[in-house]
């Protein structure tokens, strides 16, 4: 099936099932150009970093080397309706289905967002549902202004700050945001450094919007 007909059928948790698979692909086709991995951090911005931290908490598990570390800025960590204000979804159930229906690639209906049973059909793409004890250290950044990507959806990931590094900035204009990728790069840098570790590769999930970079780091 070609691309374009298989447009309308992507979703967060479709893209999620093939990052899944790709990393093993990935972490193969190094060892065999003579970079054997045995362990990797995954990054990523916006709808990157929402995947980037979905591989880490739910996936790092079934990883074919440890994951032991990810990073990235404003990525929706979670899906409950009432942290979703700023598209107005908070204020009807019917326009909240819809997103999350196209966000978690299965049908959710209003009846199932009034009674809450919508939240077991959005685990599956809720990074801040997946994250355990063993799960891997995290540098997160996140806009307390931010109109894309709600604030309050990146609280959930505070229950468990002790494994995470917090950045909080207020995002106004295009000028800040270079100071703020700098200032994430700077404090990732220092963390490893600190921690007296560094990853073998590095997968940053671009998020199609910007020039953050994407590939594969070494």
């Amino acid at each position: 099936m070609s691309k374009t007909k298989n447009r309308g059928k992507r979703s967060v948790l479709s893209q999620s099932n093939e990052i899944k698979a790709a990393v093993p692909k990935v972490i193969e086709a190094a060892e065999q150009m003579g970079y054997p991995i045995d362990k990797m951090a995954v990054a990523g911005g916006s709808a990157g970093h929402a995947l980037a931290m979905i591989y880490a908490y739910r996936d790092a598990a079934e990883a074919p080397v440890p994951v032991v570390l990810t990073f990235g800025a404003v990525g929706p960590a979670s899906f409950y309706q009432e942290d979703w204000g700023i598209y107005g979804l908070d204020q009807s159930d019917e326009a909240c289905a819809g997103m999350f229906s196209v966000m978690a690639g299965v049908e959710i209906t209003p009846e199932e967002i009034r009674d809450g049973s919508y939240l077991e059909k959005v685990k599956p793409i809720s990074a801040s549902m997946w994250i355990r004890e063993n799960s891997a250290p995290s540098v997160v950044a996140y806009g307390t202004h931010d109109k894309v990507q709600p604030y309050l959806a990146s609280l959930r990931l505070k229950p468990h700050w002790r494994k995470m590094v917090w950045i909080f900035s207020i995002l106004r204009c295009p000028t800040p945001v270079t100071v703020f990728r700098m200032t994430v790069r700077f404090l990732i840098s220092g963390w490893l450094r600190w921690k007296n570790t560094s990853p073998d590769i590095c997968l940053w999930l671009n998020n199609g919007r910007t020039n953050w970079p994407c590939g594969i780091y070494r």
